[in-house]
């Protein structure tokens, strides 16, 4: 961003409250692929920011327990694979049996395809590192 004492050019196109507060989500759609060991295609899609925050606090929220928090960190690709992979509509088509099943993909493919939804939904491996050391317990937890 750059920040001048002159008159600013105004860009064409400025944003005004009034888009912020349209209810209409605007989502986009990538084709990726092929994965890289069973060559299929398929495609993702964003999410709202409100869709990325609850995946964020299921998956690296504050857990109960040691356990519970090695639980839900590693389900989270799978939640993020169920949330982001749509059919031909654009619809989410992943359920909840499904998940069983993505849990024994090869970790090339699953690798390939959380890179690819990281790159659409603007996640940083940086930001994973700091929403799974915030989700440590302190002693004020207990």
């Amino acid at each position: 961003m750059t920040t001048t004492n002159q008159k600013d050019e105004i860009p064409p196109k400025i944003a005004t409250a009034e888009l912020f507060a349209q209810p209409e989500v605007q989502r986009r759609f990538k084709t990726v692929g092929p994965l890289p060991v069973n060559g299929h295609f398929v495609r993702i899609r964003s999410l709202s920011e409100n869709e990325k925050s609850q995946w964020e606090a299921v998956s690296f929220g504050l857990a109960k327990n040691d356990s519970d928090k090695i639980a839900r960190q590693t389900a989270a690709n799978i939640r993020l694979f169920q949330l982001c992979l749509v059919d031909a509509e654009g619809n989410a088509f992943v359920t909840n049996e499904q998940r069983a099943l993505m849990a024994k993909w090869d970790s090339a493919d699953a690798d390939y395809l959380y890179g690819e939804i990281a790159v659409l939904l603007g996640i940083r491996k940086s930001e994973i590192g700091s929403l799974e050391k915030n989700s440590e317990r302190t002693p004020a937890d207990n």
